[in-house]
């Protein structure tokens, strides 16, 4: 069922930014979807996972499925306003440029709706979820956008800037125009246009800035400690100083995952809850900070098995590699080396090694703390308005399945797949974990 797009709920209060246009799809010319992975078999694979998630939550599938495609339509109304402006990329340019995709969009209203209901599902203000996902999406989607923009086309002095031109966006939803002529002329407005989209979430949360105090400062909070992250790794990549510094784990977990700031998706669903039950005692705010702290966890887990699939790539571009990373302090190979290799040889090793095994399991260890977290957070939860952490564990073990299917897909190997379907529980990862990835703790950071 398609759900025609409603202005009062998508959480802008500037009707500048509305489009009236009702539902409107994204012309993506002869584009094959399948590339993106919103192909058939992901659809329905989406739609049995978002049936067993909803199974016994407050919101349940049917109403899960209308509100995710509610604002898919809201957010792609919302992109075509872009053709109206002036020193804008229209959607289509950043289409065709491949700076974004329709699976941004798809992918980031799937994993918004599974993070926010289960937080603010029990308020049973439809209007309210539907703002946080909507902000979800607009950072999101603004942000690869530009990620996209800094790989593929920018300097790191220009990559640098324009991040940093994201705070007034993310926080006040106030964009500073780029009008400078660049080569290609296409390149300021499509920057524009990225920073344009996260704006929407700025505007979305400082318009309750007032209602939600304590938890929009953590907002702010985070915004700035990313931003200074992906600046800091723009920096170090163009000095060459990951290879020379990042030679142990340890160090890759207290610097490099710290461009990771995963508190900042939770940011929206604990602000409007903020804001929708009048204020915070103590054992709310602890409710929020554990649940901010999960999704810093959550993230940097995923940054892991990232670099689990990522390796060859990460090679020939000079990244850092937690897998690389890992082989190199226990002697195993020297990138030197893994320059020569084909991912055939290079992925064999690191399976015969146990390096793959062990980077996952430090991946796992991340997101146990993650469950744990949601744990504290639901021994602080309200009882006029619950937090479904049952629910939010299961999307733990979802988004881990959703980042190992590229490491089953390129492996297609029994071990890759023993690793990739593990659904284990905080106890059980815990209890089967060897001490030396336990004693990574210490150089985990959880914001407070």
């Amino acid at each position: 069922m398609l759900v025609l797009w409603n202005r009062s709920t998508v959480g802008s209060t500037d009707s500048k930014l509305l489009s009236r246009t009702g539902i409107a799809k994204l012309p993506i010319g002869g584009y094959d979807s399948s590339r993106e992975g919103i192909n058939q078999p992901y659809r329905i694979l989406g739609h049995l996972l978002l049936q067993l998630y909803s199974r016994s939550g407050k919101v349940r599938y049917q109403e899960a499925r209308e509100m995710i495609q509610m604002e898919v339509h809201a957010f792609e109304d919302t992109l075509i306003t872009l053709s109206h402006r002036p020193n804008f990329a229209d959607h289509n340019v950043l289409i065709q440029q491949k700076i974004m995709k329709r699976k941004h969009v798809i992918y980031s209203s799937y994993l918004g709706a599974l993070s926010t209901l289960p937080v603010l599902g029990g308020l049973k203000s439809r209007s309210v979820i539907s703002k946080a996902i909507f902000a979800k999406m607009s950072m999101a989607v603004g942000t690869k956008s530009l990620d996209n923009l800094n790989d593929d086309w920018q300097t790191k002095d220009e990559a640098c800037a324009s991040v940093g031109r994201f705070a007034d966006a993310l926080i006040w939803g106030e964009v500073k125009i780029n009008e400078q002529q660049t080569n290609p002329l296409w390149l300021a407005p499509v920057e524009n246009s990225c920073i344009e989209i996260t704006s929407w979430a700025g505007r979305t949360l400082s318009s309750i800035r007032d209602d939600a105090p304590f938890c929009f400062s953590l907002y702010q909070a985070d915004v700035k400690r990313w931003i200074k992250g992906q600046q800091d790794s723009f920096l170090e990549k163009e000095r060459g100083k990951n290879r020379e510094e990042i030679t142990k784990i340890s160090q890759y977990l207290a610097r490099m995952a710290e461009k990771s700031t995963g508190s900042l998706w939770v940011d929206p669903d604990v602000c409007f809850f903020e804001s929708h039950v009048g204020g915070l005692d103590d054992r709310l705010k602890k409710m929020a900070i554990s649940l901010r702290a999960s999704g810093d966890l959550l993230t940097k887990a995923c940054l892991l098995y990232d670099d689990a699939v990522d390796l060859l790539i990460d090679v020939k571009n000079s990244s850092v590699n937690a897998a690389l990373v890992y082989a190199e302090e226990m002697n195993i190979l020297e990138r030197s080396d893994a320059i020569k290799m084909n991912e055939q040889e290079l992925v064999q090793l690191m399976y015969s090694s146990g390096v793959i095994k062990d980077v996952l399991s430090i991946g796992d260890f991340l997101l146990a703390k993650a469950m744990q977290e949601l744990d504290r957070a639901n021994d602080n939860s309200s009882v006029e308005a619950p937090i479904e952490v049952d629910r939010l564990k299961l999307q733990c073990k979802i988004l881990r399945l959703f980042n190992m299917r590229k490491l089953m897909l390129r492996d297609k190997s029994l071990a890759s797949l023993r690793l990739g379907l593990s659904m284990k529980g905080a106890d059980e990862i815990m209890s089967t974990l060897p001490e030396k990835i336990l004693a990574l703790d210490r150089f985990v950071y959880v914001p407070q």
